[in-house]
């Protein structure tokens, strides 16, 4: 972003702050529990579903929440274009930013959350929680400063960034504007040195000739599958400084499902009951009905390596002399 739209964007969150304080003065004044916050992040179509739908069964008291930063209200000002819950990459938040305040509302003891989010959204709100498990895919460049700031244990998982796409493409189509935002945010110089102090250059030139934003299928792609695997790397990394994420690989969680899933559970300090084990072996089993894109019951041990539905062979042989060039897979 440039001087002006970081302007533009400070004084949203600024008119945000004032109209959190209207609509929901409790949650204003309220400075939340992120001890008490389990939260489960990745990119979109990566399993971030499958693994909180999972350990949302657990035997732990629980509020559990999916995705409620873009559908929270007051909505998040976060970006002007595409996704307004996206965010540049920052090294520290606040506890005044809007980012922040919301993660910690999530935490709050009583509250009428049909006021705040729709009620699908809302999986799971037992009296008395002990803890509020929360999954989400937007707002990943904001990650590491989220974490500095709320302190609180966290799932990261990952999946081989060309599936991802495949996935994400063959669901939405070409027009979805998921990482459009991220696909800019990412070539800016502190993210960069951050994260790819060697690699920043050639990451440069490959936006600069494939940009995602255009209509030709081929671009679209190598721009996706560079951003997923970016994130990709971004989440390993952080996985490695901080003490209280646990990094889970999609593809080694459908090899070993039941072994993952308990060390993750206990991570998280969540346990594991007989529904949530019932519950995970139906996961497991491919129903006798179309393909859905959205639907966590598959067969998952043919997961691996699966048929690309969307992107071509030529095109991922193409996705993945890119990503070896800029040394990311």
């Amino acid at each position: 972003m440039n001087v002006f739209e970081k302007l533009r964007c400070k004084l949203a969150e600024g008119r945000w702050q004032k109209k959190f304080k209207k609509m929901h003065p409790k949650l204003s004044a309220y400075s939340g529990e992120p001890q008490k916050l389990r939260l489960i992040l990745g990119p979109g179509r990566s399993g971030t579903t499958w693994l909180s739908r999972v350990l949302g069964k657990s035997a732990t008291s629980l509020r559990f929440f999916i995705e409620p930063l873009h559908p929270f209200k007051v909505k998040l000002p976060l970006s002007r274009k595409f996704d307004r819950t996206a965010i540049p990459y920052q090294s520290s938040l606040d506890d005044s930013h809007p980012l922040v305040r919301v993660y910690k509302s999530l935490t709050f003891p009583e509250y009428n959350w049909d006021s705040l989010l729709p009620k699908e959204l809302t999986v799971r709100n037992d009296i008395d929680f002990s803890f509020c498990l929360v999954k989400e895919v937007h707002s990943l460049l904001a990650t590491e400063a989220l974490l500095k700031n709320l302190k609180c244990p966290a799932l990261f998982i990952t999946r081989n960034p060309i599936y991802v796409v495949d996935s994400v493409l063959s669901y939405q189509g070409l027009d979805t504007r998921l990482w459009q935002n991220e696909s800019n945010y990412i070539t800016d110089t502190s993210f960069l040195m951050r994260y790819f102090p060697d690699q920043g250059d050639e990451i440069r030139k490959y936006y600069a000739s494939n940009d995602g934003t255009s209509n030709n299928k081929k671009q679209i792609i190598l721009s996706k599958v560079l951003t997923v695997s970016i994130l990709n790397k971004m989440l390993y990394i952080l996985s490695n400084e901080l003490d209280f994420v646990y990094l889970i690989e999609y593809e080694k969680l459908c090899s070993t499902p039941n072994e993952i899933f308990a060390k993750a559970a206990a991570f998280l300090s969540l346990e594991i009951g007989a529904e949530t084990l019932k519950f995970l072996n139906s996961t497991q089993t491919k129903k006798n009905e179309e393909y859905k894109a959205c639907s966590i019951f598959r067969d998952t041990s043919n997961q691996l390596n699966r048929p690309l539905r969307f992107i071509t062979d030529s095109e991922a042989e193409e996705a993945r002399k890119a990503l070896a060039k800029c040394k990311l897979f």
